[in-house]
């Protein structure tokens, strides 16, 4: 018996060592929150053994046996490397760290579950020190989303659940880096490169929801869905070109400070999830997720004024 324990255990390491660049995210989008769902390869659609399904799939709110409250952290490391004739350079802030907070309540006597959370859905950070034109510089860029859902699931029939999750978002985003200004006119009468210093943040609203059905004892199947979470943008924008302090130009000061607005996306999702449990200690899930990038990210227009 310690035998197929240590073989299933060992099996499993090796599957997750080999797919977990593939499972744990989707460009910068979490496709798991917390460690269980990540350990089983980002598969929760189907599951109801996790305070992340408030996030995943509302459904499984009905489902578990009692109440739970879990706090989770997740750690990424990104690892970046920059090169070019100037510079040879890591990326100098690769760990993010991203908590997570769950409350679920199971009422055994009535077809319904309830569920809070608080967490961090995407997110990514990192920042060079970089020789441009002959000059040290910032590169630098951070954005998150981090949400706030409350989620409700009712059980229709004994193997059928259907549940919802409405709530707040907020995202933020900075940056930090030298740019070069493309259009042909402005180039050719000031100094090509500025220096841009942006941060911005909103609040916003999220919801989402999902089902899942018992096609017997043993197999379940869940659809969820994810919203679209749509930001207006608003905060600074500070420009600086000090090429223009000197001749011909002389400009006494080459700075300048906008309000900055601007919509941001991150994109909505859907996904189809399957569990079947093997025997009482093994089970066998994945999930399909379909996440609609094109009709985010697609493109970004900043808006400066006063």
């Amino acid at each position: 018996m310690k035998r197929i324990l240590f073989a299933t255990l060992l099996l499993n390491f090796v599957i997750g060592l080999s797919f977990s660049t593939q499972v744990l995210a989707n460009g910068v989008l979490l496709e798991s929150v917390g460690p269980v769902s990540t350990g089983r390869g980002a598969t929760n659609i189907a599951h109801s053994d996790t305070g992340s399904m408030v996030y995943d799939n509302p459904a499984g709110l009905t489902r578990p046996a009692s109440d739970r409250i879990e706090f989770n952290a997740d750690f990424f490391s990104f690892s970046m490397h920059y090169q070019d004739a100037d510079n040879d350079e890591e990326g100098k802030e690769p760990l993010f760290i991203l908590p997570s907070l769950f409350y679920t309540k199971h009422f055994d006597e009535l077809p319904i579950g309830l569920g809070v959370g608080i967490f961090n859905s995407a997110g990514y950070s990192t920042k060079y020190d970089l020789y441009y034109h002959g000059k040290q510089q910032e590169y630098s860029s951070y954005s998150s989303l981090s949400k706030l859902l409350v989620g409700a699931g009712y059980k229709i029939t004994d193997g059928v659940s259907f549940g919802m999750g409405i709530g707040a978002s907020y995202s933020k985003i900075e940056l930090k880096m030298p740019y070069t200004f493309q259009n042909p006119d402005l180039a050719s009468k000031i100094p090509a490169t500025a220096f841009i210093d942006m941060d911005a943040d909103a609040w916003s609203y999220t919801w989402n929801m999902g089902m899942q059905w018992d096609m017997s004892s043993k197999t379940t199947v869940g659809l969820a869905y994810r919203s679209q979470d749509s930001f207006d943008m608003q905060g600074k924008f500070d420009m600086d070109v000090p090429a223009l302090g000197n001749p011909p130009y002389n400009v006494p000061n080459t700075s300048a400070h906008y309000d900055l607005d601007f919509d941001f996306r991150w994109p909505q999702s859907a996904g189809l999830g399957l569990l079947h449990r093997l025997t009482d200690r093994h089970i066998l899930s994945f999930d399909v997720m379909w996440i609609d990038w094109s009709s985010a990210f697609d493109e970004l227009t900043l808006k400066l004024s006063n």
